[in-house]
């Protein structure tokens, strides 16, 4: 049900998509592997944001460095929750050594992320690459003798060469 969905939601996503035996084969290709490009985007996405989540914490190191208070917060909170508010908006200098080992642990972290980003891909090309090359060999088994024919001497192993390199 959910295939037949994604399917569906998949001719919206790419107006040029056709019904064509190409576009069956990347669709299937694609459907049969989700779960390894689901992790390479996940883990993509996830790096992607570490990375802004440390910048943003070196910042507030450097502010507290400085002697300033790490945030201003609105009236209305500081009104609502004043411990919080005293906690945040004090000399941020006690803070320094924890903003920078949030931003080293934060970067580690981005790190592993990014390995099991190029972990995925690269497994993601060894599983697909196969299955390609079998699709195309498969279809050029199809042929009959007289479609084969119409090609030129070595015309069918070069795209099946293309296909698998």
């Amino acid at each position: 049900m959910i295939n037949l969905w994604l399917k569906h939601q998949f001719k919206y996503l790419f107006p040029g998509y056709t019904n064509s035996p190409a576009h069956q084969i990347i669709l299937h290709t694609i459907f049969r592997n989700r779960g390894l490009i689901l992790v390479s985007f996940i883990s993509d996405i996830m790096s992607a944001l570490l990375e802004g989540f440390t910048l943003g914490a070196l910042f507030l190191a450097l502010r507290a460095m400085g002697g300033e208070s790490l945030l201003t917060l609105p009236q209305w909170v500081a009104e609502f929750q004043p411990g919080i508010a005293n906690l945040v908006q004090q000399d941020g200098r006690g803070m320094l050594i924890p903003l920078i080992g949030l931003a080293v642990f934060m970067q580690i972290l981005r790190s592993a992320l990014s390995y099991l980003n190029l972990v995925s891909v690269g497994y993601l090309s060894a599983r697909v690459q196969p299955q390609m090359t079998h699709r195309v060999f498969g279809q050029i088994l199809s042929f009959s003798i007289p479609c084969a024919s119409r090609y030129k001497l070595g015309d069918l192993t070069s795209y099946v060469g293309g296909a698998a390199g």
